[in-house]
């Protein structure tokens, strides 16, 4: 398959691991790939984390596209502050004999605040009316591994990114990968 034809990966050091934590390292360098994806056009990268465990995200993300996509982004340099953390490897072809995996983020549905909000809009209720509605006690806490990042746009800190790996799968999936390399249908080689 032409499209994810060679994979790079980029692994937290060990010492960083155990300084600062899967996470937080793991979402610097998610943030710098967003960054340098959103900036150079027309790329199709997709991104999985080996080493991923129901609770860690593990300090391995794996890049996956055509050489040519992966040597553009090579020459971005959103991760260079990073270097006393992370290893990045060399372009490697993708294995022949491998499986497939899609990589999601995935979102919680019932953040109470935003869930408040909608119905003080849509039922013309008082906030207080729409905490009796929906306390803080509904919240839905996903149980997944994910990498904090800071957002730009809005400033907010230590935003959780939640990431969901299916199955392996037999067959490859089409679609589009967003600008942290995830997609809800598309799949990356599994090896």
């Amino acid at each position: 398959m032409k499209m994810m034809e060679a994979y790079q990966d980029i692994i937290v050091l060990e010492q960083a691991q155990s300084e600062m934590g899967n996470p937080l390292l793991t979402g610097k360098a998610m943030e710098g790939l967003h960054k340098a994806l959103v900036s150079i056009s027309g790329l199709r990268i997709g991104v999985s984390f080996p080493l991923h465990t129901e609770n860690d995200i593990g300090g391995h993300i794996r890049l996956h596209g055509k050489a040519s996509d992966l040597e553009r982004l090579s020459k971005c340099k959103g991760m260079s502050h990073l270097d006393d953390y992370l290893e990045i490897s060399e372009f490697q072809p993708t294995p022949a004999e491998h499986r497939f995996q899609n990589v999601r983020r995935v979102q919680s549905k019932s953040n109470p605040a935003r869930v408040r909000r909608r119905i003080v809009r849509n039922l013309n209720v008082s906030e207080e009316e729409a905490l009796k509605i929906y306390p803080d006690s509904k919240k839905q806490i996903l149980r997944l591994p994910y990498f904090l990042i800071d957002s730009a746009s809005t400033g907010q800190k230590s935003i959780r990114v939640f990431v969901k790996h299916t199955m392996p799968l037999d067959r490859h999936a089409d679609g589009d990968f967003g600008s942290y390399g995830l997609s809800p249908v598309a799949t990356v080689p599994l090896f």
